[in-house]
């Protein structure tokens, strides 16, 4: 799964900011897709700082998070 690019998981109310942190391993994600995943807030999404190849997030309806959860996201897209 080291490999893989895309992820969309978009709408699941039971992804957490716990769940977050297993995707650290997949380093070459481009583009993940939490769109109205409305249990994540700011502290799940620094977990993903270590993607260093992501450049589109979409965090649409993810009501929990904001500006401080993402500030720290370098060369990313967030949509909000």
């Amino acid at each position: 799964l080291t490999n893989l690019q895309t992820l969309h998981v978009q709408e699941n109310n039971s992804i957490t900011d716990i769940a977050l942190s297993y995707l650290r391993p997949l380093i070459s994600l481009r583009y993940l897709d939490l769109s109205h995943c409305i249990l994540l807030t700011d502290d799940g999404i620094r977990y993903l700082s270590v993607l260093t190849n992501l450049r589109t997030l979409n965090l649409m309806g993810c009501k929990f998070v904001h500006h401080m959860g993402i500030a720290h996201l370098d060369n990313v897209t967030v949509s909000q």
